[in-house]
């Protein structure tokens, strides 16, 4: 059963009550993210994210780590571009705990100076680390370019550049600016306590007007090619269930057009795919390729290729059956893992405002049609409107 509850002092808290169950997922969520930033201080959220495991005006650092672990539970944290969020995974019989823990990170974060140049350095590796795997590279590098001077395009662990610029007093800001109780949601697989949070913000819409399609090559020190191909385009919700199974058939899975066409049958590399992703007011769609450098351009025009058969011709029933069907297997194995049903929750509730249940969501996606699929392909995909990045070995 599904419960909404705004408490007294505005955290909305969303509960999905699971019976036989005895593992809960929590996810306290923070509507701040690397959006929420400029240039000068990029990465501040994901950065703060981090410190705040290391000491409350309750617990240490080693307090906190080994908190959940001490009953078999879990504790982490994760970042994305809109989002901050920490969650925990326990047993039921330790949930007063969990919210207890999760609570105190949240509101009670001390940010030590002992901690604070040392963690500083933590993510400056874990940047130098993106540097040295193409796959994550091009994926920033693209999403800078596709959405140039606003923050959407910003990286989410910042530069080393602006880690750098960033002091405590600059985070601790940040923190008494957006860890309000009316900008977090407290989701949970199991009831907690018995109008959507208002967002405090300074964040802009993205304008499509401002993208420029592009073409681009970048040398790097790296052995492969890797190239991306794709755009953004204005967030329109009646689309969404088509964009999710135009993806799927795209490059979202073995039987995918990427994947038998230029992996089993041109034989251009091991992992060409695509992604569709959506936030508050765009989405993007962007194939991927990793090849060798003299297949590069084979490896454009093929995908180029696979875009215009997407916009000139209706998909086969046959494919839309088989990702309809691949989509309604992941959502209901998804509803068997609390994790993926707590984090379902806040889709539902940050992108949509409401929850969509699991049969009402599998109804939609059935309701696809291969008409409605070549609509969208038109409106957002055509070949005119595409960029391409490209990462050349040098």
């Amino acid at each position: 059963m599904l419960q909404k509850t705004v408490l007294p002092s505005r955290v909305t808290i969303v509960t999905d009550t699971v019976p036989h169950v005895r593992v809960v997922s929590l996810g306290l969520w923070v509507e701040v993210g690397s959006r929420h930033e400029s240039a000068e201080n990029n990465g501040v959220a994901h950065f703060l994210e981090h410190l705040v495991f290391k000491g409350t005006t309750t617990r240490t650092n080693i307090e906190i780590s080994r908190s959940l672990e001490s009953v078999g539970g879990y504790l982490n944290a994760f970042t994305t571009k809109e989002h901050t969020c920490f969650y925990a995974q326990i047993l039921n019989e330790n949930i007063s705990l969990a919210v207890d823990i999760l609570t105190d990170l949240a509101f009670n974060a001390t940010i030590p100076e002992s901690e604070f140049s040392k963690e500083k350095q933590v993510i400056i590796e874990e940047l130098c680390s993106i540097e040295d795997d193409p796959e994550d590279l091009i994926m920033e590098l693209f999403e800078k370019l596709i959405y140039p001077k606003h923050p959407l395009g910003l990286p989410i662990a910042g530069t080393i550049k602006s880690l750098k610029q960033i002091s405590r007093d600059h985070v601790i800001r940040f923190l008494a600016d957006f860890y309000l109780p009316c900008n977090m949601m407290f989701i949970a697989s199991e009831p907690l306590f018995t109008e959507k949070p208002k967002v405090v913000s300074n964040l802009s819409d993205f304008s499509q007007k401002t993208y420029k399609p592009f073409k681009k090559e970048v040398s790097k020190s790296i052995s492969q090619g890797h190239l991306t191909i794709g755009a953004p385009f204005e967030r329109n919700d009646s689309e969404y269930f088509p964009m999710l199974l135009l993806n799927t058939i795209l490059g979202g899975g073995m039987s995918s057009r990427l994947n038998l066409e230029l992996r089993e049958k041109q034989a251009l590399g091991y992992s060409a795919f695509s992604v569709f992703s959506s936030y508050r007011e765009t989405n993007t769609l962007v194939a991927y390729l990793a090849t060798d450098k003299r297949s590069l351009k084979k490896g454009i025009m093929s995908i180029f290729n696979e875009f215009e058969k997407l916009v000139q011709n209706k998909v086969t029933n046959k494919e839309l059956e088989l990702a309809k069907t691949l989509h309604r297997g992941g959502i209901l194995m998804s509803e068997e893992n609390m994790s993926s049903r707590m984090n379902n929750l806040a889709r539902d509730e940050y992108y949509f405002g409401k929850f969509i249940p699991v049969e009402k969501y599998i109804e939609q996606i059935f309701s696809v049609t291969q008409e409605q699929i070549l609509d969208v392909a038109q409106l957002r995909l055509s070949p005119k409107n595409l960029s391409t990045l490209s990462l050349i070995p040098n």
